[in-house]
């Protein structure tokens, strides 16, 4: 439920509240649950994004592309896609470089 309540912060823009819940739901969540956990950690990167701080929202979407490795499915790629589309907006392209190079490594087959 902690997942759940997070990500309905994030929605509202209150990241404060999100980001407690969010590490409160990765914390808990089962290590082996990849796809559950890239989700969290996408939705912790976008709460950094929302908070101003680029940088670690990259190094977040770039750890939930890692933990998702083995079972890349599209809402990940979605998710990630979009914090990058929206770092090019806020802080512009030079910010996305290494969140580019990883999404471009996990989508190339």
């Amino acid at each position: 439920m902690d997942g759940l309540a997070g990500t309905t912060y994030l929605l509202l823009r209150q990241t404060q509240p999100a980001t407690v819940l969010l590490h409160t739901a990765l914390n808990r969540r089962a290590n082996d649950d990849i796809k559950g956990r890239a989700l969290i950690g996408l939705d912790l990167a976008e709460c950094q994004l929302h908070d101003d701080e680029p940088v670690e929202a990259a190094l977040l979407a770039i750890t939930a592309l890692d933990w998702a490795e083995t079972a890349m499915v599209e809402p990940i790629l979605t998710r990630a896609h979009a914090i990058r589309d929206h770092m090019v907006r806020s802080v512009g392209p030079a910010s996305t470089r290494s969140l580019d190079a990883r999404l471009k490594e996990v989508t190339r087959d």
